[in-house]
This record gives structure tokens, C-alpha cells and sequence, in this order.
């Protein structure tokens, strides 16, 4: 040590001496460094303050898209599961369409379970009529069972009588509960009207007569003609009115 230097220039050589951190020998003092450096400096320290303040705000976007994603998911898999599901069976108690009692009605005729000849719907009318303790009948019709006779009482009120192939007649009251205004139904033209019917449509079987209180019309006739049903309208002398396919 120079013994004319001074003492604050000592301590400085001897900290620096001791120091074991590398200076690069052309480094300037700290005191040198020009302004421009401190500036440089200054800018990456702000840009890293820009990313500290985004960071929360992207980490709380991405976690909310993750949780979209998610819920995103779980929708699909319900949608998914619910078309997977099977429709609700049909209940095994459901009723038959309307349609069904006729086609085994007209079944019944075709197959020749029911017999249909004049005199079979004669000896179903007369059999309604004991059953039912007098009156006339107004209607007769073939059913997959026998036959289904309307007969008009002499208070004026009617009932349904089933005449079954076998077995007692069964009367039954009227729904509607109404006076019926039918004319009746001889017993004894059934065969002419049968006839007259079965003419007009070309053949087949007579399935139905039915009276009407019409001007015109007196009786209504349904034809079984193959696979189809054929509607005859005659008149009081058995004319044919209307023959309807």
C-alpha cells in the first residue's frame, strides 16, 4: 500500500482484492454507466410487470374455457343417453281401434263361422223378439258371435239383443235412453230384401238390414261383396235407391 494514499482508497483496494466475484477487466465503474443503459434496463422490468398483471387474467380465461369444456361435455353425454333411451312402450291396456269388432264381424261371415242366409237373420230377429218380451225389430246384424238384433218395445223405448250362436239372448237397455222412431222390421221380407240387395251390388252376402223412418229410403242394406262392403238403399217396394261401394 502506497503510504500516501488514502485510507478510504485502501479499504476500496483491499475489498476488491478479497472479492471473489469475476470483474471483467474492461467493465466500467458503476458510477461510469451511462444513462442510456439504465433505460434499457427499465424496459424488460416493465414488460416483465405487463406479464405479471395478464397472468392472472389469462389463467382465470383459460380455467373458465376448461370449465365450458366441461359442462360442454356433460351435456353431450346426457343428450347422448337421452336419445339412447327407448319410447315409452305402448301400454298393453290400450284399446283396440274401432275398426276392429267389424273387420272380425265381417270375418265371421266370410269364413262362414256365422251363417247369413235369410233364414238364419229370421230366426235371430224372432229370437230377439221373445227374448225381449214382444215388440219389433227395427235392425239385424252379423256378428262374430251370432247376431245383434235392435228391438222396439211398445212403450216406444228400444233394446239390443244379442243372439249368440250358442246360448240364452242377452238384453240390453238402449244407451242413448231415446224413444225409437225405426219402422219395423218384418221377419217375413227379410228374403225379398236380401234378394233385392244382393241384386243390386253384384252378388256377395247380406251382413245387415236395417229400417229407415225416411220418405224415400225404407230399408239400408250392407253387402259383403269379397273384400269389400257394398251400401244399398231400397225403397218400401224394394227398389233400388242408391248402391254405394
Amino acid at each position: 500500500m502506497n503510504e500516501h494514499q488514502h485510507p478510504e482508497d485502501q479499504s476500496r483496494d483491499a475489498i476488491g482484492a478479497d472479492d471473489p466475484t469475476p470483474r471483467h477487466p474492461d467493465a466500467p465503474a458503476e458510477a461510469d454507466t451511462p444513462d442510456i443503459i439504465l433505460d434499457d434496463a427499465a424496459e424488460p422490468t416493465a414488460r416483465r410487470r405487463g406479464r405479471g398483471i395478464l397472468r392472472p387474467l389469462l389463467i382465470g380465461t383459460a380455467a373458465a374455457a376448461v370449465v365450458l369444456a366441461v359442462a360442454g361435455v356433460g351435456l353431450s353425454i346426457a343428450d347422448a343417453m337421452d336419445d339412447d333411451d327407448p319410447a315409452p312402450a305402448a301400454s298393453s291396456s290400450a284399446s283396440a281401434e274401432p275398426g276392429d269388432d267389424r273387420d272380425d264381424d265381417v270375418a265371421a261371415v266370410a269364413d262362414g263361422t256365422v251363417p247369413a242366409e235369410p233364414a238364419d237373420l229370421e230366426a235371430a230377429i224372432e229370437a230377439a223378439v221373445v227374448a225381449a218380451g214382444g215388440g219389433d225389430a227395427t235392425s239385424v246384424e252379423v256378428e262374430r258371435d251370432g247376431w245383434k238384433v235392435d228391438v222396439r218395445l211398445a212403450d216406444g223405448s228400444e233394446v239390443e239383443v244379442r243372439v249368440p250362436l250358442s246360448g240364452e239372448p242377452v238384453v240390453r237397455a238402449d244407451d242413448d235412453g231415446d224413444d225409437s222412431s225405426d219402422l219395423p222390421l218384418d221377419p217375413a221380407r227379410v228374403a225379398e230384401i236380401s234378394d233385392a240387395a244382393i241384386a243390386a251390388a253384384g252378388g256377395g252376402v247380406v251382413v245387415s238390414i236395417e229400417t229407415e223412418d225416411d220418405a224415400d229410403v225404407r230399408f239400408e242394406v250392407e253387402v259383403l261383396l269379397g273384400d269389400e262392403d257394398v251400401d244399398v238403399e231400397l225403397a218400401e217396394d224394394l227398389s233400388v235407391l242408391s248402391v254405394e261401394h
